[in-house]
């Protein structure tokens, strides 16, 4: 598993998306503050046998607040999660909790996402047991108010996009990663 959890991040990381928390880079998002939602999250997966990997960021695209994050991450309740993390294998562990009537989900509660920045990656490790699922993240979100006033405070939901666990990589925003030699892949 530690060598799909690898691959994976290899392949965020080409693709730009999970070197944004570590690198301090900002979105291309971050530039549309005005655009809702102001917190979204976003998810890629990788499935190896009856292993599959989850890896979601968290993306403030505001420009001058921060953001109060509780992000959580559907599995159906056939899926049996052996791992969460978030940054490192054992560091900052996802809660697993169960979904009436038939799901879970796992979560973390993140304060102060920057105005810009991207946290994570945090990682859902789940046997399959051979089958084909479906997932997607959701997040409740709070952002700053101007000044540590409440004015301009915004708060709200987020859903993303939905992904199956037989698509041979799946990276969110039309990313591709890229092939030897630096060429994007088609």
């Amino acid at each position: 598993m530690r060598r799909l959890l690898k691959a994976g991040t290899l392949a965020l990381s080409v693709a730009g998306l999970a070197a944004m928390p570590f690198l301090g880079a900002q979105p291309a998002a971050a530039q549309q503050a005005s655009s809702w939602p102001p917190v979204i999250s976003e998810m890629a997966q990788l499935t190896v046998g009856n292993l599959t990997g989850l890896l979601v960021v968290v993306s403030n695209r505001t420009s001058n607040q921060h953001a109060f994050v509780d992000v959580r991450v559907y599995l159906p309740s056939a899926v049996r999660v052996t791992n969460t993390f978030a940054g490192t294998d054992g560091a900052n562990r996802g809660k697993v909790e169960g979904l009436a009537p038939n799901g879970q989900q796992v979560g973390w509660i993140n304060h102060f996402v920057r105005a810009g920045q991207a946290q994570g990656p945090f990682y859902v490790v789940a046997d399959n047991g051979g089958q084909v699922f479906e997932t997607w993240s959701w997040l409740w979100f709070a952002t700053g108010g101007e000044n540590g006033t409440p004015a301009g405070r915004t708060q709200g939901t987020y859903v993303s996009p939905k992904i199956r666990t037989d698509a041979p990589l799946t990276l969110p925003g039309g990313l591709q990663p890229a092939t030897p030699g630096g060429a994007r892949g088609q």
